[in-house]
């Protein structure tokens, strides 16, 4: 909120786009949806007074150009969801990710390593534990 309220504050005192651009490192495309939203709220950033740039005002063109995260659902989620029991189950009896691979693709599902392996990361990460195994004190260098 306090970017929007530099930048249209700049605005209002008659800072060349590229000027706020340059100082603030922010992308034009980003001053113009702002100076944009302003005016769709009933106020013109380049032919305002000062006072006119509430906090108000920059609350809620926060609200309006703020985009919410949006959730990717990527093929290989698509692809996956629907055998994920099956692949929790493979992987609690110790089956190798490599083996899981083959024993999928016998099924007809197509995927590389690399995505199974972060559908794997990103749906069973409680199984996945490292394990550290503490080693007894020794003289420097000896497990060198």
């Amino acid at each position: 909120m306090i970017e929007i309220k530099e930048i249209l504050t700049r605005i209002a005192k008659g800072q060349t786009k590229r000027k706020i651009r340059k100082d603030l490192s922010v992308h034009n495309l980003t001053i113009n949806r702002y100076i944009k939203e302003a005016k769709c709220l009933g106020i013109d950033p380049e032919n305002c007074e000062l006072s006119q740039i509430t906090d108000n005002l920059c609350s809620a063109i926060s609200r309006n150009t703020t985009k919410a995260p949006k959730t990717t659902l990527y093929p290989r989620v698509i692809i996956m969801l629907p055998v994920k029991d099956r692949i929790e189950a493979y992987l609690k009896d110790g089956i190798t990710k490599a083996k899981i691979i083959r024993l999928l693709g016998r099924d007809g599902i197509k995927i590389s390593e690399s995505s199974f392996l972060r559908f794997v990361k990103a749906h069973f990460s409680h199984l996945n534990k490292n394990i550290t195994v503490r080693l007894p004190e020794s003289p420097p260098g000896k497990y060198a």
